[in-house]
């Protein structure tokens, strides 16, 4: 019975984050859609607020949020593409799933009552303040490796002379620049 508690939550959160936010990335839904669809997946989950040192990782952000629009991460290995992450995380699904479901922490919600840590007096504290600003240091850093690593991607499709894959990634490119 327990189990099924917290499965509900689990599809309740992310239900609760599609229907309350936009995603800066709308074909990251569909990642979250398959996740809700498949309970194997499902039990593997573990939300997170950083996914920083998780081998098996999924950030997904809303646009009011300062993060980049979506990390897809296997056993280290980025994609950047959902439908190729999806075929992969059902092919050989990983233990544990960390996922970080990035919003705004101002809006809060019923299922994060830990996202209300701020001062009595209603401002940052520095310690939220260091906080922050680690935070987006390593957003940044993630966003640059993100290009990296789809740089060297594009000269690979160049190399092979693969015009689909070549477009495919540079909108990837550009959809994180904008980000």
């Amino acid at each position: 019975m327990k189990r099924t508690t917290n499965l509900n939550r689990k599809r309740d959160f992310i239900r609760w984050f599609l229907g309350k936010h936009q995603l800066k990335s709308p074909e990251a839904a569909r990642l979250l859609r398959f996740i809700l669809e498949n309970d194997h997946i499902l039990k593997k989950v573990r939300f997170v607020e950083n996914i920083r040192y998780y081998s098996d990782a999924v950030l997904i952000s809303s646009t009011d949020s300062n993060t980049i629009p979506y990390i897809l991460r296997l056993e280290n290995q980025y994609y950047f593409d959902v439908e190729e992450f999806i075929h992969c995380l059902t092919a050989s699904p990983p233990n544990r799933l960390y996922v970080w479901l990035s919003f705004n922490k101002d809006f809060i919600c019923s299922f994060c009552p830990h996202m209300q840590e701020k001062s009595a007096s209603g401002s940052l504290t520095r310690r939220q303040i260091r906080n922050l600003e680690r935070e987006i240091t390593e957003q940044i850093l993630l966003r640059e490796s993100a290009e990296q690593k789809l740089l060297e991607l594009i000269d690979k499709a160049l190399d092979k002379g693969s015009k689909e894959e070549f477009f495919r990634l540079t909108h990837q490119l550009k959809k994180i620049q904008q980000g």
